[in-house]
């Protein structure tokens, strides 16, 4: 397994100190054991400028301004900030007017706010009720509380049995190491459950964390009956040989699967 160790800083620091604090977790040279033409690579866009860590909000000396591209939110005390990968994520995330957008595990919002300014129709779901208020309160600030609809629960729970979804984000911890790992329970459930809401044609963008993992996100899909339909690893000048790795994932109707191993 090949990682990079990463400082995370999401407590308020002084403005000259902190230019670009992130949280990385990367798939580095290796990664490229995947088959060679099912790869599209993308450089990081605007690498040197897209994420940066603001220091104190004015409202609450516990929450922290953060900078996305050319957009700032507020990250409230105890809720995972924006980080690198998120960053490639949305990057890499193709949504267009007028679909349906379910954004699992929001966290401060990034990726539902991003996606409401293309399309009206966004809902945003987290465990954490602190992540719920902080979605909402950033989608005020910014003018979108129309446009995201903000519920709070595990997973898919928030949702009407009926819901179905166009695009479906997820950007959760990743698992390592072996099966028997507690986080894969989570993806696990994730993908058992996904198809429900997921509308003929949908897909998913799932970043993907660790090479090592390649052997059971392969046993997952095809246990559900999904496939790969494209890969993009995003390159970063910043950490050197570091890979951001992104799936785009549909329902497996007679589809030829992108071998991932």
């Amino acid at each position: 397994m090949q990682r990079l160790f990463f400082f995370n800083a999401f407590r308020p620091l002084p403005i000259k100190v902190v230019t670009l604090l992130i949280t990385v977790v990367v798939i580095c040279g290796s990664a490229c054991s995947f088959t060679p033409q099912s790869i599209t690579i993308y450089p990081a866009i605007g690498e040197d400028g897209d994420l940066a860590y603001l220091g104190p909000a004015p409202q609450n000396s516990d929450w922290t301004l953060v900078r996305i591209r050319d957009t700032v939110l507020t990250v409230f005390g105890t809720v995972l900030g924006p980080t690198l990968d998120s960053l490639h994520l949305l990057n890499n995330t193709q949504i267009n007017p007028g679909e349906r957008v379910l954004d699992l595990g929001t966290g401060s919002g990034i990726q539902a706010i991003f996606a409401a300014r293309i399309t009206q129709h966004v809902v945003a779901t987290d465990i954490s009720p602190q992540a719920v208020e902080n979605t909402r309160f950033n989608s005020k600030q910014l003018g979108l509380e129309g446009r995201i609809d903000v519920r709070e629960g595990d997973l898919f729970s928030p949702l009407a049995s009926n819901e179905r979804f166009d695009v479906i984000l997820l950007n959760l911890k990743y698992p390592y190491g072996g099966a028997q790992h507690p986080l894969w329970k989570l993806h696990e459930r994730f993908f058992a459950n996904v198809k429900n809401h997921l509308r003929p044609n949908g897909r998913i963008y799932y970043q993907f964390g660790y090479e090592s993992n390649q052997t059971h996100v392969k046993k997952m899909l095809l246990d559900n009956q999904l496939y790969i339909a494209d890969q993009r690893i995003a390159r970063t000048k910043n950490i050197g040989t570091g890979l951001f790795l992104i799936f785009e994932i549909r329902i497996r109707e007679n589809h030829s699967a992108i071998a991932v191993g």
